[in-house]
């Protein structure tokens, strides 16, 4: 059984930071959470890896991402007819720079175009929207996409991983082709369809509204302040200041993800309830978070450091008396 799944390169993934964020869950959560809604889904490592506690039963679990791609895949791992085209489908892309330009293109398009209808009817636009854009993520470096400014660019490392693993001409070519790992995938699907997830493409407000109630904890890592290009879809500073606003009156608990910057200080830091933590706080040595860009499977580059907040409405993180985690974020 694989100890932690991740299925997507996504940019501002927290795939390598989950335990972290457990973490930072409330004290006895068990006790008093019986849904939990990651509003802005991405690669999904937080529900993916959530742990699941003794005598406790987690009624609700929601992926939402606006991202008609990405919605789409995690919908073909949810239903069992779908998870099966998908694989059939994703398992003979082949990695090339030269497909990447329409690759990007197409997975855009089927995502832009995905409505109401795909996803009640199981539709092949569906499946072409997950199979583009898994494969998209598995040759797009850092898993930044086109779409919001920023731009696609082709990941070296899966075709110079298979040259140097590979003995031969055609051992070449047959490794030339995106990362699926299909033990990943298949366990991802096990997992999201015995937990009976529910899946959303929408806007956050309406998620927020809609799943709000005592018992409701929502995860947020929504796209970071200043650097909104770099994600597909686009998020304005207003998207920022409705954000904040709606938090400060919700019901339920909230744990959020941001860069350290003065603008996400002022949205919460004095706002009654609220709590801003410094991630150096729960570092032994006090350093800053690391953002690092993958050279391949084993070895990370460090990029730059950066500071992260998490901010919570709740006084009393479980890392309070654990102050245990060294912390390195990975770009992807």
């Amino acid at each position: 059984m694989m100890s932690r799944l991740n299925v997507l390169n996504w940019i501002g993934g927290k795939f390598f930071v989950v335990d972290v964020l457990y973490d930072m869950l409330p004290n006895k959560w068990w006790e008093n959470v019986s849904s939990i809604i990651e509003v802005f889904g991405g690669g999904g490592s937080f529900l993916l890896n959530f742990p699941t506690p003794l005598n406790h039963e987690i009624r609700v679990r929601v992926y939402n991402d606006i991202d008609g791609g990405v919605s789409a895949l995690f919908y073909c791992l949810l239903h069992p007819e779908l998870y099966q085209r998908f694989v059939d489908r994703v398992r003979w892309n082949v990695s090339s720079r030269w497909i990447l330009p329409a690759l990007d293109e197409e997975s855009l398009r089927l995502g832009h175009q995905l409505t109401e209808h795909d996803f009640l009817e199981k539709t092949d636009r569906l499946i072409a929207a997950a199979v583009t854009t898994y494969a998209l993520t598995k040759l797009a470096f850092a898993g930044i996409l086109t779409g919001n400014g920023a731009k696609t660019r082709f990941s070296r490392t899966t075709l110079k991983n298979a040259a140097t693993k590979a003995s031969s001409a055609s051992e070449i070519k047959a490794r030339q082709r995106p990362a699926v790992d299909l033990k990943v995938i298949e366990a991802a699907h096990d997992r999201i369809s015995r937990e009976k997830w529910i899946i959303e493409r929408r806007d956050f407000r309406e998620i927020i509204a809609d799943f709000d109630q005592p018992f409701a904890f929502f995860y947020l890592d929504p796209p970071y302040y200043d650097k909104e290009k770099l994600y597909r879809m686009p998020f304005s500073k207003e998207d920022h200041e409705d954000l904040a606003e709606l938090l400060m009156g919700i019901k339920g608990k909230f744990l959020l993800s941001y860069n350290d910057c003065p603008e996400v200080r002022n949205l919460y830091e004095g706002q009654e309830g609220v709590f801003v933590w410094d991630t150096s706080q729960f570092l032994n040595d006090g350093k800053t978070w690391k953002y690092m860009s993958a050279g391949s499977k084993q070895e990370y580059r460090p990029t730059a450091e950066g500071r992260e907040l998490l901010v919570t409405n709740y006084p009393d993180p479980l890392a309070i008396v654990k102050k245990k985690h060294t912390i390195t974020l990975l770009g992807g």
